[in-house]
């Protein structure tokens, strides 16, 4: 990342703190693919590489986190390991935003298997099983 990406970056959190920004994301469509996104100014359902949050969202991560440990003991783990993104995208009370900030410049390994995340085999079970557990606590009211 240049330094002037940083700077869009941190500008859009500081006007908007309430929700999580970055600079490329995935939009969740109905039949459970995953749409990227990046270089826009636009609502996502989740941040991908580069993002930015207070310490309001990572509070909220951990309580959620918690959450879903009662729930579902498994489910931390699963979180940890490939849904990270999806639950701290969805600590703020609306829907994170990405920014458009020039083009992001990525070593090769970004989609390799074994070393890139979404070419691991479970990502997207997982990915859909950690956003209908945020789904529920959202429809509770619980973030």
């Amino acid at each position: 990342m240049f330094p002037w990406q940083l700077k869009v970056l941190f500008e859009h959190l500081l006007r908007e703190p309430r929700v999580p920004h970055g600079l490329s994301g995935v939009i969740h469509l109905k039949n459970g693919d995953l749409q990227f996104h990046q270089r826009e100014d636009i609502e996502v359902h989740y941040l991908t590489e580069i993002y930015a949050v207070t310490r309001e969202h990572v509070e909220q991560y951990f309580e959620m986190i918690k959450i879903f440990g009662e729930q579902d003991k498994n489910l931390p783990g699963e979180i940890e390991y490939l849904g990270d993104f999806v639950v701290i995208s969805q600590t703020g009370p609306q829907n994170p935003r990405i920014h458009r900030a020039g083009r992001i410049f990525r070593d090769d390994t970004y989609n390799v298997q074994g070393v890139a995340n979404h070419k691991e085999e479970p990502f997207s079970i997982v990915v859909n099983k950690v956003s209908k557990a945020v789904d529920g606590l959202r429809a509770h009211s619980f973030i």
